[in-house]
């Protein structure tokens, strides 16, 4: 499996400005001197930490107009696209599988686009952002802004193809359960997965929306070439694709909730069955016993000494020619171990 290692701790999350060459390659810069990059020219990209200090910083950046820092300073929301300040206000969502982490990763990143400006917030750091800063600094990141958005929405779904093979994977083992009734505990492992399935969908099924409006969008702001409009339909290709596979399996869930209902249900009605059974053939052997405890003058057998071992034996052969009517009309199975498995057999 694919898995993205988390941030290094030597890498700090502090904000940074790169300003990008137009050929896959960018040279830092400090963010103090974001205002002397001109507009109109190069793309540039400031990256915050998610935060107060962010919203700070944003409104002392004169680059960064007002309504595009208030915006970036509201609280996160789901996926979102809006046109605001002369750009694209948007928020990416995606997945994460940290090599040494239990729990699956849902990072989230505020992104305001323009052709020359792009500014990013998100906390922790995610593993996308620092990859597509790598490829700029080796020369081999994004060339403009629809480029980047397309490798950015790519980035943060990559993880998301193997953690669905794995629930895949997880899902056939427990149905392999389910046709050997082996249930035992399968309930809440089937929760816990439908559960993660729920999270999962509910996290990103905003983002398939959100990339079909973008790429409307993307002629209209000149965000890029041709190349980066390719890169954004691929991507949102790739979201359709994992989001149909995320409800293919959310389907597959339900399918075995139901198959384990019914066997639960079959194993309840085959005990029900047994126990009426039991308590129809002690029934005639309940009554004998009840009329002769009633402790009454003229028990037949009151004062003979083998009058205890004839009701005894009576008893015996009232159950056994209980057992075999029962039998022979159809209504006692031989006994097995997985014989409370079998449903109750059909009625002549």
């Amino acid at each position: 499996m694919t898995t993205t290692s988390p941030p290094a701790p030597s890498e700090p999350d502090v904000p940074w400005c790169l300003v990008l060459d137009g050929k896959g390659k960018a040279q830092q810069v400090p963010v103090e001197m974001l205002s002397s990059v001109s507009g109109n020219g190069p793309l540039t990209w400031l990256h915050l930490p998610a935060g107060e200090p962010a919203s700070a910083l944003l409104r002392r950046v004169s680059e960064v107009p007002p309504k595009v820092a208030e915006a970036l300073s509201k609280p996160l929301e789901q996926a979102r696209l809006a046109a605001v300040g002369g750009g694209l206000m948007l928020t990416l969502r995606g997945v994460e599988l940290p090599a040494q982490a239990e729990d699956v990763v849902l990072p989230a990143i505020q992104v305001w686009i323009r052709p020359d400006r792009l500014v990013t917030l998100a906390s922790p750091l995610p593993a996308a952002i620092r990859e597509i800063r790598s490829d700029l600094m080796a020369g081999a990141g994004p060339g403009d802004a629809g480029d980047f958005l397309g490798r950015l929405a790519l980035l943060l779904i990559r993880d998301l193809g193997p953690l669905l093979d794995g629930h895949s994977g997880a899902l056939d083992l427990l149905e392999a359960r389910v046709l050997t009734r082996e249930v035992d505990h399968l309930g809440r492992e089937l929760n816990q997965i439908r559960l993660e399935l729920l999270r999962l969908h509910r996290h990103l099924s905003p983002a398939r929306t959100l990339l079909h409006e973008l790429l409307q969008e993307h002629g209209r702001h000149s965000l890029g070439t041709g190349d980066s409009v390719a890169t954004l339909r691929e991507a949102s290709d790739r979201v359709d694709d994992r989001l149909e596979r995320l409800e293919g399996l959310r389907e597959h869930c339900g399918a075995l909730q139901e198959a384990l209902t019914d066997l639960q249900s079959q194993r309840m009605n085959s005990a029900l069955y047994l126990l009426s059974l039991y308590t129809a053939l002690f029934l005639p052997m309940g009554v004998l016993t009840g009329l002769l405890g009633i402790n009454l003058a003229g028990i037949p057998g009151e004062k003979s000494p083998w009058g205890f071992s004839v009701v005894c034996l009576l008893l015996v052969l009232l159950g056994v020619a209980g057992y075999l009517v029962f039998r022979k009309i159809g209504l006692i199975a031989p006994v097995s171990r997985k014989g409370a498995d079998r449903s109750p057999p059909p009625a002549n």
